[in-house]
C-alpha cells in the first residue's frame, strides 16, 4: 500500500493499517487508528515473537498496555494505570524496571503517568525509541491487516 493509498482510506470503516520502519536493531509497527491488532490479538504478537523478541506498547485514550513476547510465547504483559494485574510465563519478569521507570508505585497520585512510565522502562529496559518526524510524515512501509 502507498502512502496515498494509506491516506485514502476510511478511517470509518473496520479498516486495520499499521505502518512500519526501522531504527537501531528493532523494527517497529505503529498502528495509529486502532489498538486491536497490537494489544488484543496476543497469539499473534506471539507468534510475530517466534526466533526474536517483540515489544508491544499502547497508548490510546481508554487502552494502555504493555506486552513482551519472545520465542513465540507472552513473557509479561499489564496496564500501566493497574500494574500489579500482570500475567504471562514470566509476570514479574520486569518488576524492577518497573519500579525504576515509576509504573509500579506504592500509592499513585494525581501527578502519577502511568504510560510515560511505561514508555520510560520501554526505552531504558529495550533502548527502545521511535523517529517521531519518520511516523509524523516520513515514507514508511504500510499494510492493510485483513
Amino acid at each position: 500500500m502507498t502512502r496515498e493509498e494509506a491516506e485514502e482510506v476510511d478511517m470509518d470503516e473496520d479498516v486495520r493499517v499499521i505502518r512500519a520502519g526501522f531504527l537501531n536493531d528493532w523494527g517497529y509497527a505503529v498502528q495509529s487508528w486502532d489498538a486491536h491488532i497490537l494489544g488484543e490479538e496476543g497469539e499473534l504478537m506471539a507468534r510475530v515473537s517466534e526466533g526474536t523478541e517483540v515489544v508491544v506498547l499502547v497508548s490510546t485514550a481508554t487502552v494502555p498496555w504493555f506486552a513482551y513476547c519472545a520465542d513465540g510465547r507472552l513473557v509479561c504483559s499489564f496496564d500501566p494505570g493497574t500494574p500489579l494485574g500482570r500475567y504471562g510465563d514470566e509476570p514479574d519478569r520486569f518488576l524492577a524496571a518497573m519500579e525504576r521507570s515509576g509504573v509500579l508505585v506504592d500509592s499513585p497520585d494525581e501527578e502519577h503517568q502511568p504510560v510515560a512510565a511505561m514508555l520510560r522502562m520501554a526505552e531504558a529496559e529495550f533502548g527502545l525509541a521511535l523517529p517521531v518526524e519518520d511516523i509524523v510524515r516520513g515514507e514508511l512501509l504500510a499494510g492493510q491487516v485483513v
